[in-house]
């Protein structure tokens, strides 16, 4: 057997509730469905953070054409990756 230790999920519940006060290095925004590129940008500026990766995942919809099924994309997630800006720190 290993000696390694096991994390278990209320580490890292607990870990967030200990660091609410203190801002994290990364954090994750998702752009909302009523809420344009611009406002979501906005609203990572204002939090203090700055993005650095945009992620783009299609989301599908399975549709009947001719008898046969067909996925087709009705929209798209867009979450970005964003680090804390060094004034905020």
């Amino acid at each position: 057997m290993s000696n390694k230790k096991k994390r278990s999920c209320t580490s890292s519940t607990n870990q967030k509730a200990s660091t609410s006060q203190k801002k994290r290095k990364k954090e994750r925004f998702i752009k909302q469905t009523n809420e344009s590129l611009d406002d979501c940008l906005d609203r990572i500026k204002q939090a203090g953070y700055m993005p650095v990766r945009r992620v783009e995942k299609p989301v599908f919809e399975e549709v009947l054409e001719n008898g046969s099924k067909v996925n087709k994309v009705v929209s798209s997630d867009i979450t970005f990756d964003a680090i804390l800006i060094k004034d905020e720190q």
